[in-house]
């Protein structure tokens, strides 16, 4: 696990982590820290969806620099975790069909 002060990198996450290109794991962060501290109905609605109903998984729609990434995280003890990144298209045949709390862009 790599542990920054507000977010911590999973390590079901380190390989993408660290396949992503530096600028965008900067967006990263900096989006993600936007979050430490507050309830999850108040994310942001246009960029950030529980992923699963009935668990405390979301994710953060990012554009990156090849196209526009899921970020899986949940909140604990005060951080914000990376549960895993890829790029949308490979999330879509797992997407919830059912009580999603808004429609990705």
């Amino acid at each position: 696990m790599q542990t920054q002060e507000k977010i911590v990198v999973d390590d079901r996450a380190l390989i993408g982590w660290h396949m992503t290109p530096v600028s965008d794991r900067a967006k990263v962060l900096l989006a993600l820290e936007g979050l430490v501290g507050q309830a999850p109905e108040d994310y942001p609605p246009e960029a950030v969806e529980r992923w699963w109903p009935d668990k405390e998984l979301f994710a953060y729609h990012l554009p990156f620099s090849d196209g526009e990434f899921l970020v899986f995280f949940y909140a604990k003890d005060g951080q914000i975790h990376i549960d895993s990144l890829a790029p949308k298209e490979r999330y879509a045949p797992y997407r919830p069909k059912e009580g999603l709390t808004h429609e990705a862009p």
